[in-house]
């Protein structure tokens, strides 16, 4: 199990037909200071989702996120989506900046681009977030959150808290998946973690069960926030 280390410069999501998502090549963007990376994850399609999730979403008490944190271009429609799926998400970004100065970044570069027809966006260590023009609406802000989750797992994730958030998935037994890496896409802790991210920090309207192997509930992104922001637990014993 590689918890730590073997994390791509570059997390891709891509859609086959506006329905399928998969991952895609890392290239190197920036200078992060994370562990030595791994090889590049070549993109395989996964099944969309089959019905609404089950259970409901537990009310977060953290406040909206800081748009200070962000540096936004595109049009005025597009950056209008992003700062609207920076409304639907509750994660508070602040908590970006500690990393983002010892990576040697002032903020997160969001942004749009012609991509090809299977591309979705990407995030990179090196700060940026790049968004395909090709889509808008909610499946653009639910893009945006998932490449977030990755900028999360970038800049604030500590390796305690991916061991334990591989233990929501694997609580009685081992784990021989890496984050990412050389283990299959379907089964890389590290795109599980960016859609139970989005589960945990987005209204239900933007949930999706991506295919990983590794399935988010709502019951497991309730204790992911425990995970991330643990001075929001309620102690009622």
């Amino acid at each position: 199990m590689d918890i730590g280390g073997n994390i791509p410069k570059t997390i891709y999501v891509f859609v086959i037909n506006m329905m399928f998502l998969c991952s895609g090549c890392a290239r190197p963007i920036g200078q992060p200071t994370l562990p030595p990376f791994g090889p590049p994850i070549i993109g395989q399609p996964i099944s969309p989702p089959t019905g609404r999730p089950i259970g409901q979403p537990i009310s977060n008490p953290i406040g909206p996120p800081v748009d200070g944190i962000f540096s936004l271009s595109g049009s005025a429609t597009q950056q209008a989506t992003v700062r609207t799926a920076l409304s639907r998400c509750t994660f508070p970004f602040d908590r970006l900046r500690p990393g983002l100065q010892r990576a040697g970044l002032r903020s997160i570069d969001i942004f749009w681009e012609p991509t090809d027809e299977e591309s979705l966006g990407w995030a990179s260590t090196g700060g940026q977030i790049g968004i395909s023009n090709s889509i808008d609406g909610l499946q653009a802000e639910r893009t945006v959150i998932l490449e977030l989750g990755h900028a999360v797992d970038f800049f604030y994730l500590t390796p305690e808290m991916r061991k334990s958030i591989i233990r929501l998935w694997h609580p009685d037994i081992p784990d021989n998946h890496q984050w990412f890496g050389s283990t299959a896409y379907w089964d890389q802790n590290g795109e599980a973690f960016s859609t139970l991210f989005l589960w945990a920090f987005a209204d239900e309207e933007l949930w999706i069960d991506a295919g990983y192997s590794h399935k988010p509930s709502a019951e497991l992104a309730s204790e992911l926030r425990a995970i991330l922001l643990p001075e929001t637990v309620v102690n009622w014993q």
